[in-house]
Formats: C-alpha cells, sequence, structure tokens
C-alpha cells in the first residue's frame, strides 16, 4: 500500500479509486479497499468499517502471502486508523485512543512518517473532545513535524487547526501569527488544507463581531469541505455560518445554513456532531422567542452528547439551555444548569463561558428571591470577565440590576442610593473603551431610571436621550446588516458554485442564423439523430448520444438528464454535465415549489424560463444562468423523467428550440423505455436459466444440472486427471413419514435436509435433489477418501437435527469415485449399490464403492 493516501481526497479522486476497485484482484484490491476505505471514513464511515472487514480479511489470503512484514503492518496500522477515526465520531473516544496509539506505534517502527502524521491527527482531535487543548496542541505540532517533509497538505491542514484553535482564543494575535503565511498559500491549495485555512479566516471574523467575512469563510469552507469528504467539518461550518447570520438578525438565512448542517449530520450518524446542530439550531429559534422547541432541541442534544460531556460543545449546548430555562422563567432548571456550565467551563479552562456560567447563576439567583448569594456570583464573573470588555460589561449590568431590586450592602465609597448607578457607569466606561461598540439602548434606559429615582432630572433626561440615539442608530446596523446578510448570502452561493467547478460556463455560441435553409437541415437531420438515439439499449450510451446531439442542435452550456424515481415520489439527477464536466448528482422532490424541474414532472409540459437581471442558479453547483427550458421524458402516460437545457444567453430558446428539444425528449423516451425493456428481458431470462436448473422444493440443483455437472466432471478428468467423487443419499424411512403426517410434512423433512446440506458442504461441493428422497452431491477435485469425510460430517448433522413433528430422521449413503474410465453411469452405478448396503447394513451409515 502507498503510504501517500492523501488526507482527504476530491470526489473526482474518490471516484477513481472507486473504479480501480472494481476490477482490482489480490494484493491489488487490498490496497484498494483501503485507499477507498480511508476516503469513506467521513464520507459514509460505515461504508469505511465494511470494506476496512474485507482488506483485513484479503491479508489472510493466499494472495497475500509474499507481503514483506512492513509493509502488512502498514496496511494494519491504516485500517486501525480508519477504525479509530469511526470510534471518535461515534463518541467511543477511549476506544479511539487506543487505536490510534496502537497505529502510531505500529507506523513508527514502519518508519512511515505519513502514517504518522495522520495518528497524531486523530490523537489531537480526540484530545480536543475530551477537552484536553494541551495533548491537542501537541499533538498538532507532531503532525507538523511529521509532515513536514513528505505531505506539505498534511502540514498547512495542521497548520490552520493550530491557528484556528489560536484564534478562537485571541483572534489578533492568532492573525498576526498564522495569517500571512496562510494567505499566501490560499490560491494554491488542496481543498483539503484549503477548507480548513478558511475555517481559520471565519473563525477570528466570527470572534470580532466582523459578522460578514465570517460567513463568506465558512461558506466558501463548507463547500471545500463537502468536495474533498470532510463532512465533518462542513457541519460545523455551515452551522457557524448560520450563527453568524443570526448576529446579523437574518434568522432565515441562519435556519437554513442550521437545517443545511443538520440534515448532513443526521445523514451521518455522528451523535455528538447531532447534538451540535441541533444546539446551534437551538439558539437560533431562542433568538425567534420559539423557546419550547429550542428546549426540546436542546435536550435532544445534551442526550446524543451523554459520552461527549468533556466537550466544548457540550458546555455551549447547557449555555444555551440555561438561557432558553431563564426566558421560560423556570429559574431553578436554569441554576442547575449553569451551575454545571461553571463546572465544564473551568474543566475546559473556558473563561467566556465561565463568565457566562456565572452571570447566568447571578440572574437566576435573583428571580429566585437570594439576592446575597446573586451578588456572589455576578462579583464573580466580575472577577473572571478579566480585561475583556464584552464580558465585564455584561457582569456589571447584572450587579446593577441586584442592586436595584434589593437592599444590599454597597461598594465602598458609594451611597447605597447611588449603587446601581455605579456600576451601570462602570458598564458605560468599559464600552468606552471598545472600538465601533454601540451602548446598548437597555443599559442607558436604567441608567435614566435610576437617576430619576435619585431625583436628578437632568441626567435622567440626558440618559433617556441618549438611549433613543442608541436605539435608532441600533435599528439602523440592523437594517444595514440585514442587507449584508442578503449579500453575502449571494456572494455565498456564487462562491459555491465557483468552488464547485472552478471555472466559468463556457462563452456563448455565435448567434444562430434563424433562416428556413437552416431549419430543414435541422428536421431532416432530425430523422437520423432519432435512429442514432433509438438504436441503443444501454442507457449510459443513450445518455451521451443525447448529449451529443443537444449541443449539436441547440445552444447548451447545461444539459441534464432526471429519471423518476421508483416510488414517483421525486427526480434524480442521472446524467448532468456543464461546459464538458459533469454535475453532481441530486434529488428532487416532486412537491418542490421552486423547481422548474418538479414542476414540468408534475404538469407532464415544456417549461420555459427567461431570467432577466439576476443570474438565478438553477442547477445545485451551476453558475449563471439566463435560459432555460424542460421537458418530460413521457412515453404514451408513463413518465419516465425530464430533460433540461440551460444556457447563458438571454432569450435562447424559442419556438424552433422547442421543437427541436421536444422530438429529442420523445427519441430519448423510447430508447429509455426499450432499454428498460431489454434489461427486464435479460432479468426474466436469467431467472428463468435459474428455475430451469433449480428444484422448486428445496431450492437445491435438480436432476438436470446434475446431469450436467457430471458429464463435465467426467471431460474435465479425462483431460487433466482431477478426482471427482459423488456422495448419493437416501432418507430412512421416508414413506412412514408421508404415511404417517403427509405430504406437507414431509416436504419440511426434505427442506430441513437440503438446508443442512447446503450450510454443511464446501463451497466446490455442488449440491442437488436426485429425485423423491434422494440427494446427490458432486464433489470436485476430491477423492474418495475426502468425499467419505464430508459424507460422514453430514450424516452427523441430520441425525442430530431436530425436525418439525418427526423430530429425529437419518439417511444412509454411499460413496464412489471416478476409477480412471470418467464413465457416469458407473459412477452412479457404483454409489447406488452402496446406498443400498448402507441400508441392508441398518441405515444410517456411509457405504463406499467396492472395486471390481
Amino acid at each position: 500500500m502507498s503510504t501517500a493516501l492523501e488526507l482527504f481526497a476530491t470526489d473526482e479522486a474518490v471516484a477513481q479509486l472507486e473504479a480501480e476497485l472494481l476490477s482490482a484482484t489480490g494484493l491489488q484490491r487490498v490496497d484498494a479497499l483501503v485507499a477507498v476505505a480511508w476516503q469513506m471514513r467521513q464520507r459514509d464511515t460505515k461504508r469505511a468499517l465494511a470494506l476496512s472487514d474485507e482488506a483485513e480479511a484479503g491479508l489472510a489470503s493466499a494472495s497475500c502471502i509474499a507481503l514483506t512484514d512492513g509493509k502488512r503492518r502498514a496496511i494494519q496500522a491504516r485500517l486501525m486508523l480508519i477504525r479509530g477515526e469511526a470510534k471518535w465520531l461515534f463518541d467511543e473516544l477511549d476506544a479511539g485512543v487506543v487505536l490510534a496509539e496502537n497505529a502510531l506505534q505500529e507506523f513508527t517502527a514502519c518508519a512511515d512518517a505519513i502514517g504518522c502524521a495522520d495518528a497524531h491527527g486523530l490523537r489531537a482531535y480526540i484530545a480536543q473532545s475530551q477537552g484536553n487543548t494541551a495533548c491537542r496542541d501537541a499533538e498538532w505540532e507532531a503532525m507538523i513535524a511529521s509532515a513536514n517533509d513528505g505531505d506539505p497538505v498534511r502540514r498547512t491542514f495542521a497548520q490552520a487547526v493550530l491557528a484556528t484553535d489560536a484564534a478562537f482564543r485571541d483572534g489578533a494575535a492568532a492573525r498576526k501569527k498564522w495569517g500571512g503565511h496562510l494567505a499566501a498559500q490560499r490560491a494554491t491549495m488542496h481543498p483539503a488544507a484549503a477548507s480548513q485555512t478558511e475555517f481559520f479566516f471565519g473563525a477570528p471574523g466570527g470572534h470580532d463581531g466582523e459578522y460578514v467575512e465570517a460567513i463568506r469563510h465558512y461558506g466558501l469552507c463548507h463547500t471545500l469541505a463537502l468536495g474533498s469528504g470532510q463532512i465533518r467539518r462542513a457541519i460545523v461550518a455551515a452551522t457557524n455560518a448560520g450563527g453568524k447570520f443570526s448576529n446579523l438578525n437574518d434568522h432565515q438565512a441562519a435556519l437554513e445554513w442550521m437545517q443545511r448542517g443538520l440534515e448532513l449530520a443526521r445523514r451521518s450518524a455522528w451523535p455528538s456532531i447531532i447534538g451540535m446542530a441541533l444546539m446551534q439550531t437551538a439558539e437560533t429559534l431562542r433568538l425567534l422567542r420559539r423557546y419550547e422547541v429550542a428546549q426540546e432541541l436542546l435536550r435532544e442534544a445534551i442526550a446524543l452528547m451523554a459520552n461527549a460531556t468533556t466537550s466544548q460543545h457540550y458546555a455551549v449546548a447547557l449555555s444555551i439551555l440555561g438561557k432558553v430555562e431563564m426566558d421560560l422563567q423556570h429559574y431553578s432548571d436554569a441554576l442547575s444548569t449553569f451551575q454545571l456550565l461553571e463546572q465544564r467551563a473551568q474543566a475546559l479552562g473556558a473563561e467566556e463561558l465561565l463568565t457566562l456560567a456565572l452571570r447566568g447563576q447571578a440572574r437566576a439567583l435573583l428571580q429566585l428571591k437570594q439576592p446575597q448569594k446573586a451578588l456572589e456570583q455576578a462579583n464573580a464573573a466580575l472577577a473572571a470577565a478579566k480585561l475583556n470588555p464584552g464580558w465585564k460589561i455584561g457582569a456589571l449590568q447584572v450587579l446593577a440590576d441586584i442592586h436595584t431590586s434589593h437592599e444590599l450592602p454597597t461598594p465602598i465609597g458609594m451611597h447605597a442610593a447611588n449603587a446601581p448607578l455605579y456600576y451601570l457607569h462602570q458598564a458605560l466606561d468599559a464600552a468606552a473603551n471598545v472600538e465601533n461598540y454601540t451602548v446598548p439602548s437597555e443599559l442607558l434606559e436604567t441608567m435614566a431610571r435610576e437617576y430619576a429615582k435619585v431625583g436628578n432630572h437632568v441626567k435622567a433626561y440626558e440618559m433617556a436621550l441618549q438611549a433613543i440615539q442608541a436605539r435608532e442608530k441600533i435599528h439602523s446596523t440592523e437594517a444595514s446588516n440585514r442587507a449584508s446578510a442578503l449579500q453575502v448570502s449571494h456572494e455565498i452561493e456564487k462562491a459555491r458554485a465557483e468552488g464547485e467547478h472552478q471555472r466559468q460556463l463556457a462563452l456563448a455560441h455565435a448567434e444562430r442564423a434563424n433562416t428556413l435553409e437552416r431549419t430543414n437541415a435541422t428536421l431532416e437531420k432530425l430523422g437520423a439523430v432519432g435512429r442514432d438515439i433509438t438504436g441503443n439499449l444501454n442507457t449510459e450510451v443513450i445518455f451521451s448520444a443525447l448529449d451529443t446531439h443537444v449541443h449539436t442542435l441547440l445552444e447548451a452550456s447545461a444539459f441534464v438528464i432526471y429519471r423518476l424515481e421508483d416510488d414517483g415520489q421525486a427526480l434524480k439527477m442521472v446524467f448532468g454535465v456543464e461546459d464538458g464536466q459533469a454535475l453532481p448528482q441530486h434529488l428532487t422532490r416532486l412537491d418542490d415549489p421552486i423547481s422548474k424541474a418538479a414542476r414540468c414532472a408534475r404538469e407532464r409540459q415544456e417549461v420555459i424560463a427567461d431570467i432577466a437581471g439576476d443570474h438565478e442558479v438553477l442547477v445545485p453547483g451551476t453558475l449563471a444562468t439566463l435560459s432555460l427550458m424542460f421537458a418530460p421524458l413521457l412515453v404514451g402516460e408513463r413518465l419516465l423523467g425530464v430533460m433540461t437545457i440551460q444556457s447563458s444567453k438571454a432569450k435562447a430558446y424559442a419556438e424552433r428550440e422547442v421543437a427541436i428539444f421536444r422530438s429529442l425528449c420523445a427519441y430519448g423516451a423510447i430508447a429509455l423505455a426499450n432499454a428498460e425493456t431489454q434489461a427486464l428481458l435479460m432479468e426474466q431470462n436469467k431467472l428463468l436459466a435459474t428455475l430451469s436448473v433449480s428444484d422448486k422444493l428445496t431450492g437445491l440443483f435438480n436432476r438436470l444440472r446434475l446431469d450436467q455437472a457430471l458429464a463435465e466432471q467426467a471431460r474435465l478428468g479425462e483431460r487433466t486427471q482431477a478426482p471427482t467423487s459423488i456422495i448419493l443419499l437416501d432418507v430412512d424411512h421416508f414413506k412412514a413419514v408421508n404415511d404417517t403426517h403427509g405430504h406437507q410434512v414431509g416436504d419440511q423433512v426434505l427442506v430441513g435436509i437440503a438446508n443442512i446440506l447446503k450450510t454443511q458442504s464446501r463451497d466446490v461441493d455442488l449440491v442437488g435433489r436426485w429425485g423423491g428422497e434422494e440427494f446427490l452431491i458432486v464433489c470436485r477435485n476430491t477423492p474418495l477418501e475426502g468425499a467419505c469425510v464430508l459424507a460422514e460430517k453430514l450424516r452427523c448433522a441430520i441425525a442430530a437435527f431436530v425436525f418439525p413433528v418427526v423430530l429425529n430422521k437419518t439417511a444412509s449413503f454411499g460413496v464412489s469415485t471416478f476409477n480412471g474410465a470418467s464413465d457416469v453411469d458407473g459412477l452412479i452405478a457404483r454409489a447406488d449399490a452402496a446406498l443400498y448396503r448402507a441400508k441392508k447394513l441398518g441405515r444410517n451409515r456411509v457405504e463406499i464403492e467396492i472395486e471390481n
């Protein structure tokens, strides 16, 4: 196995690996299995494990005997990593640690630096899930060191992860240390490293309030991650983008991105990742004041993360749940949740979550009429806020609320009546030190009320005016943010399309002359086109022919064929090409109110659209489109699917083009229907062929197939002298079963014996029903002694089996072998004579032929 397995390969590269796997045999198949399993570990984790099992079984086969010890150990270590990553994804962290450690030891023994790098990467991910940040950073550094000379993609990937972790702690410092280095490489990066790099550039932006830029980076990260099999990263990027849309007050866009991440997460079946996506969605619903739904999602999320309680995601879920419980006025529950959050935040060293937990406890205690305890927690939150202005402002507001609600000891040097104002002024001073920070109108309104209470009406009026100005500024900012959200949504979709294809649509074809001569020539050509398309019975050839003729006859930068799913509820894209490049497959439900393909299928008529002004994207992954035409694939009243062509030219499809496309669709529908009929006939013929050599009752081969097999073995014996033996057996006292219990019970006995013969015989043996209660086994490449051993094994299995109604039955066996003359009749006669002798000697025994 090559140690240069890509960390995360593109979809195109994986398709090539899949193609190589189909034709690979022996050792090459083991290599191919490992390569595909490695790339499936996040694309389809369960399939990755199944492929790993097959590869491990292949290692034990004869074809891999010649493997060197080093290569065998490297393959086994790679399989450990695949299984270890699966354990991590499914929250079995302890088991994942063991597998990653064992893999690292094996790779180290093999001097496989790339394998060591991958093992360090897995150990880093597991350490992150365990909340061990020091170990996590050390493992990423070890991955960089291992990959330093051999794999720049792995090195850059690990550097970007380290940079991202640093950015969430201190965005400015991380940008200074890593930003220039990573930005210089972005243009030439492999998608595996590029996706993580975009995540890094999104992290500091989102943390510092630069939400629009963060969304751009998270959106591009999502696209790159999907295209390189980093499904976990794609899920996190989608939910993070949704969170930033919430910060921009575009909650509809937020929910769309959350749903995108949640759908991916549910398909993956990874518990803690599903929980993370649910948690993020719940936060958006909380902002929309849908508290009960948010609480339900959070409870599901926390239950799913039961095996990942040491993770950052679990702590964040607790923080959101606490807020929701406060919103629902469930103050005792909120207090318990924030207390648990405090424990988790301290274990993680997460200062922001710690201050949030302390503030949450203070507010819950205040509502529970425990002001002294609330004051203690609020002061603890202020101490934990340290120099962070935002955290400090939050703690000071809580302190002001506590002193406003209750008579408590005031800060040293202040009069009792001024205690709330003391804290509110501190909050105002802290806000003044934050660049571009708009003081919340609620804080200013509270100050106005407090000044009014102490009789300072001038100051109260001044604060009230500032509150009005702050509210107007915030509303203006929110409007600007909504505009930015709309803009960035459009930019992200465009970036996704460009990331998918990394190209521009082909230049528009030259204007076609709409002359009578050209029309006539086209119509004449359609006849030949029809013969070409309908003359094929292979669907792939039909698709290719349609693609060729569509581009010859019509203006089309994109051509797509959808087939109706068997349940009649959705269209599946089975062929799609844009500018010579294959489009990714996707499903479109027939009840989709937006999809023009679905509308075409529902209405069973052409749909033509000209898009003026806005460059709408109609096929997932495509670039701007100005003209579209959809037409149904119909054979009589039966809908087979939909075909569509799309162009970057405006008003590309008029009456002439519709007529041509309608003809092509008719030819395509006929060809596809013919291909389906041919496939059905072939399947029926295959079934008939199976039935013609099968016994209806037992499912074993019948007398016809046994005769064929014996003749084949006779000819083979004459050429190669390979030994062939047969076992003929007869159920003892079978007539008494039918006479006493009826033929239905007798049939049950025969089926039971047939199952024993099938399961206990070898793969090389051909087992059939000779007639009545007699069965025959053709033992290929087996001398007489080997056949006798098998016969005795079968006799014991039948005697030990408990049959319905009759309970115990036995059988008598006769065994013979070709004696050199390759005489089938003589072979059968000798086995029959041996069987007769077994009956005569008391039944339930094995007798062999007697040589003349």
